[in-house]
């Protein structure tokens, strides 16, 4: 229902929220031998969309990179 209301699960913009759920969906999908337009999951047009539009959109994907790229850089370098 959160996603009726908006484009993301926590409302407009991409959080943590989004990449665990991402990561939940596309192995159960995986795993079943699934895919978008499969009857299981289909029947969820606002999961659909933002699985297939939100989610794997090459920007998103750009983004996430650069944010992780950033927080590597961030990160404190500890000696192993």
């Amino acid at each position: 229902m959160r996603l009726v209301e908006h484009p993301f699960l926590c409302g407009s913009f991409m959080t943590v929220a989004d990449v665990i759920c991402f990561n939940d969906v596309s192995m159960y999908m995986e795993l079943c031998g699934l895919t978008p337009k499969s009857s299981e999951i289909s029947q969820y047009a606002n999961l659909v969309k933002w699985f297939t539009v939100k989610m794997l959109s090459q920007s998103v994907i750009a983004e996430l990179d650069q944010q992780f790229k950033d927080a590597l850089k961030k990160a404190k370098k500890t000696i192993p």
